[in-house]
């Protein structure tokens, strides 16, 4: 697969409450970088004259078990692009890839 790119996800541990009773704080660790092909979503639609964006990028990985709720991606030349929240994710078995719009 052509790559431009790599993408981490966030996983989420801690919360709750302790034997003590109090609060167990939430951390945010990311993952180890994973290559990836990064394309733009150019989708638009008009609004009364405001424009309403479909989702932003399209990004494709090898296949694997993916389950993500935020990911942050940097391009190949090390461009920090952001986080962005997953909107959906999607198992190409056919390409063996997966498809994840955000």
């Amino acid at each position: 697969m052509i790559t431009n790119g790599t993408l981490s996800y966030k996983t989420v541990t801690g919360g709750g409450i302790d034997e003590n009773g109090d609060p167990i704080p939430v951390t945010g660790t990311w993952s180890d970088p994973i290559e990836c092909f990064i394309g733009p979503n150019i989708n638009k639609r008009k609004y009364k004259d405001r424009t309403f964006s479909m989702p932003t990028f399209e990004i494709l990985i090898e296949m694997r078990a993916f389950d993500a709720d935020i990911i942050r991606m940097t391009t190949e030349r090390g461009k920090d692009m952001g986080e962005f929240q997953v909107q959906a994710i999607q198992f190409l078995n056919i390409a063996n890839r997966v498809k994840i719009t955000v």
